[in-house]
């Protein structure tokens, strides 16, 4: 195996120089705000085993013992006062924070790191080829001294990760966390090498799906070999899974996100990377036909038709205007839906919602358009004050128009403008025998939107009778609208 070394420059010597001068060459930590002591420095460092170490700074009598790492407690001391303690560094330390124990038990720990003066070499690693869990060993020379195992995805390693550390071996599990690639190993200080044959790291394996024609909120079951390197699991359109991995890694239990579609679902690795998983096929609402898609006005009944209607939860109008799920009602079996067209609607497709992820368009309706004109005129109905009637004993022009135009059914279009000094605008079809019964459809009185400039009337053989067959006819009525025109259209 071959290796790359990258040593930095160290100055042993002007360390031993610097203790003698008391700070010079230490590690400072005087930023470090400690509880009851002040820690300044320690060195020298690189240490040596079995040698002697000092850490300076104030009111260090309060300390009980000196912790260094991993957990290799002095409790003699070579000496000790108020600012100096000076302790033999143990045979056992590895590289890492040093810990002052309090006499209270309050634990303060360095900012900086010890590290030792021979010179670590990594001659092994093995094996390069493993799952999540499996371990790892690296042999060499003063292993005891590596400070950390950096990944290629700069994943870390610490002495506190290792299962073993001893001069010449170190073994630790194969993190899921870490990608596949050249490890690098580190003293934590001035010495660093990396390893030149990439570690690979299995990726998780699927074996089996439970389900992959599924529903919103079902549970989907995947067994496989390292699961546990799963991170996120996402359907499509990012829409993250609850999920529990079994602890031994081999199955995986998610649950289908409301918020998702049909399509492929991805993991994020702990390592950083992505993978597929399966594809997965969700129930999403099928559009087929609507009626009427012409001279659609506000107030009309529409019938959609289609596929799963009934999990439409959001329609979007032509002109923006929603209707939030409630306003429209759905067959049992899903494939019927009718619902009010809203005032101020404009042509375009409507837009039925499913999830924030589906929906799907239906034909495009239109709104009648002015130039079946039939009437034009400026009336106030002011607060029911005034009205536009149609009856044969009027003999005026009004009728002549109606009478000609007016014989079969059809819809009836008013256009009107709206005093905007008011709070509410109604407007009401009758028949003049008595100015109160409705048209067949339209039996009581209309309220309108604020806003609203058009209205269409439903006119059916009924009403027509009311107007020929010896009935005087027909009134239009309401209040706070000026009527502008009415247009027709009579049935195809």
């Amino acid at each position: 195996m071959k290796a790359r070394n990258i040593m930095k420059t160290m100055l042993t010597a002007l360390v031993a120089v610097g203790l003698a001068a008391g700070v010079t060459g230490c590690k400072d930590d005087n930023d470090i705000p400690f509880l009851k002591s002040d820690l300044h420095s320690f060195g020298p460092s690189p240490a040596e085993r079995g040698k002697d170490i000092s850490i300076l700074g104030k009111n260090l009598n309060d300390v009980r013992e000196v912790v260094f790492p991993v957990n290799v407690s002095v409790k003699e001391f070579t000496s000790r006062t108020n600012d100096k303690i000076t302790v033999t560094v143990p045979e056992a330390a590895v590289p890492g924070q040093i810990k002052l124990v309090m006499s209270n038990g309050d634990i303060v720990t360095s900012r900086s790191i010890i590290t030792f003066i021979e010179e670590v070499e990594v001659t092994d690693v093995a094996p390069l080829k493993v799952n999540v869990g499996d371990k790892v060993t690296v042999t060499g020379k003063f292993l005891y001294n590596v400070a950390s195992i950096k990944f290629a995805n700069g994943y870390e390693l610490t002495p506190e990760n290792f299962t073993e550390q001893t001069a010449t071996t170190i073994c630790f599990n194969a993190p899921a966390d870490g990608a596949s690639g050249n490890l690098t190993f580190s003293n934590g200080d001035d010495w660093e090498q990396e390893w030149e044959t990439p570690i690979e790291i299995l990726a998780p394996a699927v074996e089996a799906v439970s389900e992959t024609a599924s529903d919103f909120g079902h549970s989907i079951t995947l067994t496989g070999k390292n699961l546990a390197q799963i991170d996120k699991i996402y359907f499509p359109g990012q829409a993250e899974a609850y999920k529990e991995i079994a602890a031994d890694g081999k199955s995986i239990k998610m649950t289908v996100p409301n918020d998702t579609k049909s399509g492929e679902v991805t993991a994020a690795l702990k390592n950083g990377s992505g993978m597929k998983l399966f594809d997965v096929t969700l129930p999403e609402i099928e559009f087929e036909s609507i009626s009427p898609k012409d001279n659609v006005m506000g107030g009309m009944t529409l019938t959609i038709t289609g596929k799963l209607l009934d999990r439409v939860t959001r329609i979007t109008w032509p002109g923006g205007k929603e209707m939030s799920y409630g306003n429209w009602t759905v067959s049992a079996d899903g494939k019927t839906l009718t619902v009010k067209a809203p005032h101020g609607v404009v042509d375009g497709r409507i837009t039925l919602v499913q999830n924030g992820k589906i929906s799907v368009e239906t034909e495009a309706i239109s709104t009648p358009k002015e130039g079946n004109t039939i009437w034009v005129g400026n009336i106030d109905f002011g607060d029911w004050s005034g009205y536009l009637q149609v009856g044969e004993e009027c003999a005026d022009q009004v009728w002549d128009v109606f009478s000609k135009t007016v014989t079969s059914p059809g819809t009836l279009t008013f256009h009107f403008t709206q005093d905007d000094t008011a709070t509410w605008w109604q407007f009401q079809p009758t028949y003049r025998k008595d100015w109160v019964t409705g048209f067949a459809n339209h039996p009581d009185i209309i309220e309108m939107e604020q806003g609203q400039t058009s209205l269409q009337i439903r006119v059916e053989q009924a009403d027509l009778d009311e107007l020929f067959n010896g009935n005087p006819g027909w009134a239009f009525k309401g209040c706070h609208i000026i009527l502008k025109s009415v247009e027709w259209q009579a049935d195809k």
